[in-house]
Formats: C-alpha cells, sequence, structure tokens
C-alpha cells in the first residue's frame, strides 16, 4: 500500500497516516475513560492536608496484591499522573484533552507501554 519493504519499520508510516499502534490505542483509550470518570477518583490532596508538589496528582491506593496492580484502573492512575506534567489542557475540557493526548501520542509513536512508560 505504501510501497515499504517487509521487514522495514512501520513507524514514520503510522505517524503519517496518523495511524495508533495497538499499546498506544490502548492507553488512548484507558486515559479518555478516566477523563470521563474523574470525578470518582480522589487526589493526594483529599487523602493528605500536607502542602506538596503532588497534591493534585491523583492517588495511587497503596494495595498488597500485585492482581490489583495489574489492573486496569491501577494502570491508569499511574499513566494519568505521568501525563499531567506532559500535556496541557487536562482539565480543560474532554476535546482538548483528545487533541493534545493524540498529538502527545504521536510524538515518538509507542509501540508498547514500556516504552511509553520509559519515555522522559
Amino acid at each position: 500500500m505504501l510501497g515499504i519493504s517487509l521487514g522495514s519499520s512501520c513507524r514514520k508510516q503510522s505517524k503519517k497516516l496518523e495511524i495508533l499502534p495497538i499499546p498506544t490505542f490502548y492507553i488512548y483509550s484507558i486515559m479518555l475513560s478516566v477523563f470521563d470518570n474523574m470525578l470518582y477518583l480522589q487526589t493526594n490532596s483529599s487523602i493528605n492536608k500536607i502542602n506538596t508538589r503532588y497534591k493534585n496528582q491523583l492517588h495511587v491506593p497503596s494495595v498488597r496484591l500485585s492482581a490489583i496492580q495489574r489492573g486496569t484502573t491501577y494502570f491508569a492512575v499511574n499513566v494519568l499522573n505521568i501525563l499531567t506534567a506532559r500535556i496541557s489542557g487536562l482539565k480543560i475540557g474532554k476535546i482538548i484533552f483528545k487533541s493534545a493526548l493524540r498529538k502527545y501520542l504521536f510524538t515518538p509513536v509507542f509501540y508498547s507501554i514500556e516504552e511509553f512508560l520509559s519515555n522522559d
């Protein structure tokens, strides 16, 4: 379709065609669902009254079970806390958040969740 060879990378072509890879689309869909359900999540300032630099981030519950730590909600809270420092427009509105999130996810095209989490 694009005339690329069989063994070459699709990173540039997926960015050019604006197609999100599966792991990136997973992050995108989770972030949209968390954005819709922000009222049900607690911030660090609602848990602890001490004024810290992380007071506006979502509270990550401390749990023992690794099954919960590998769950979608736990992962989504951690990812949203990472994105709050990187994406402006988080509190403005859903349309602005969606466009800022897509723009951020296309800056480097991520092909794994670990690659996304290790991105500085």
